[in-house]
């Protein structure tokens, strides 16, 4: 995964910043969406890392383009405190494929 994607993203999340780096730096990619829907799902290593408080859902998302120029959106999930999902959002309602470009 492109960790500076994800940088980027908890960059815009507000919160412990320590909780956010730590997070980012013992997050794995856990499961790839097989059917084009630009989904990846993450585990936080709990152990390692403290949740974050109050964070549920998408509070964090970046705009920016495909490899072929199609819009697309990028969204942090969060549950419990923790980064489980990046998801890949074609804004022009197509498939999204891979991950994301570093330039959102």
């Amino acid at each position: 995964m492109e960790r500076e994607i994800l940088r980027k993203l908890v960059a815009e999340i507000s919160g412990s910043v320590e909780v956010l780096d730590c997070q980012t730096r013992h997050v794995k990619v856990i499961e790839e969406c097989s059917v084009g829907c630009g989904t990846v799902a993450l585990a936080v290593d709990e152990e390692a890392c403290p949740s974050l408080d109050n964070q549920g859902g998408a509070p964090s998302s970046g705009l920016g383009a495909d490899e072929h120029g199609s819009p697309i959106e990028v969204l942090s999930h969060f549950r419990d405190g923790y980064l489980r999902m990046i998801e890949l959002v074609r804004l022009d309602g197509g498939l999204a494929r891979g991950l994301p470009p570093a330039h959102l």
